[in-house]
């Protein structure tokens, strides 16, 4: 599929009006992936006064977020310890704290959000735009170089104190539903959650709260120790479109009493980041509310030690093992995989394959990657 990106008029004004995602994806954009490559503000046309860029890396970047020094003069001093917000490609907003400790200036509270919200892989490129008024717009770009699609529908979780600009979040939970069938915007990225319990809302933490809760940096640091993975080349045919739908149609067919969710794999969940994110409510009301092993089912009945991290109780993915158990299972981009909760921390693959016959995979480049 495609990436369609955004492409700005130079002569825009910094503070200009939102406008709707649609709207802004025009034309691809591309972002060199040489480890020498000239600053992004030459290659994306973007005024090196007013933008910078950071690399994702969760364990310098997860919990809070460092504003290059050379940028940190474009910033109004009277912004500092104060909110800013952070418009994401979706034209939604992202409050935030921008925070100076010692000479230094952080996106923190409010960030992990928006890093969550957007499923921010290991390795993707962010640009940020300064707007004024304590207002950035960021775009993100994952390992093709362009824009990354899923960010143009990513939405505020509802405890992070976002803003719409594109009217009423898609997303709607109906308390007392026994199913919740939940649908991104996206056509490749279906969720289904069947709850065991009635679905009850959440309590919206405190402040406080909200700061002090699952802040140990080591925990984190601990699971996202960088460990040296080989990247994996497909050497299968070229799929369809209406492939691609047909094998979606079929795993939205799945059912069971038991709670499960169904992900269409892409590019950073089986050949390169091995890094797969899970939708915020199948996590709240199914996972652990803190980091966790579990166990992972594949269609021959073997298991798999997993690494699941979780922040805030609200997000969660999974990390370590998880690359070992889809290179094993041939998984590949378009194929589509429910994950059903059996018992308590033991998930069982099922497996709907765009193209059945399995073509062993090539070896890529060796990458760094979270343990």
């Amino acid at each position: 599929m495609a990436k369609r990106g955004r492409e700005k008029n130079p002569s825009e004004s910094s503070g200009g009006s939102n406008k709707s995602a649609r709207g802004r994806r025009r034309s691809r954009k591309f972002v060199s992936s040489s480890p020498v490559a000239s600053p992004p503000s030459a290659q994306m046309e973007i005024s090196s006064s007013t933008s910078f860029f950071k690399i994702f890396f969760p364990d310098a970047s997860t919990q809070k977020l460092r504003i290059p020094p050379a940028f940190c003069q474009q910033i109004d001093k009277k912004a500092i310890n104060d909110m800013a917000y952070l418009r994401g490609p979706s034209g939604h907003k992202w409050q935030v704290e921008l925070m100076q400790s010692k000479n230094d200036l952080y996106f923190e509270s409010g960030w992990r959000d928006f890093v969550f919200d957007h499923s921010i892989q290991v390795g993707e490129i962010l640009v940020f735009r300064y707007e004024g008024q304590n207002s950035f717009s960021v775009q993100v770009f994952d390992h093709s170089a362009c824009e990354k699609e899923s960010a143009f529908s990513a939405q505020p979780s509802k405890s992070s104190k976002g803003e719409s600009c594109n009217g009423p979040s898609v997303l709607q939970e109906q308390p007392n539903m026994a199913l919740v069938v939940v649908k991104k915007e996206e056509p490749d990225d279906f969720t289904y959650s069947r709850s065991l319990m009635p679905t009850k809302t959440p309590e919206q933490p405190s402040y406080k709260r909200w700061l002090s809760h699952n802040t140990d940096d080591r925990s984190w640091t601990e699971v996202t120790k960088p460990k040296r993975v080989p990247t994996i080349v497909s050497q299968r045919r070229p799929v369809t479109q209406e492939e691609i739908a047909n094998t979606l149609e079929k795993a939205k067919s799945f059912a069971s009493e038991n709670p499960f969710i169904i992900i269409v794999m892409r590019n950073s969940y089986v050949y390169c980041s091995f890094f797969l994110s899970l939708r915020a409510d199948f996590v709240r009301e199914n996972l652990p509310k803190s980091n966790a092993k579990l166990t992972l089912w594949d269609p021959t009945g073997r298991s798999w030690p997993i690494i699941y991290v979780c922040y805030n109780g609200r997000h969660g993915a999974l990390s370590g093992g998880w690359g070992k158990a889809s290179v094993a299972n041939n998984l590949e981009i378009h194929d589509v995989v429910v994950f059903e909760l059996v018992k308590k921390n033991h998930l069982k693959m099922h497996i709907y394959r765009v193209v059945e016959e399995i073509t062993p995979f090539k070896r890529g480049c060796d990458v760094e990657r979270e343990h």
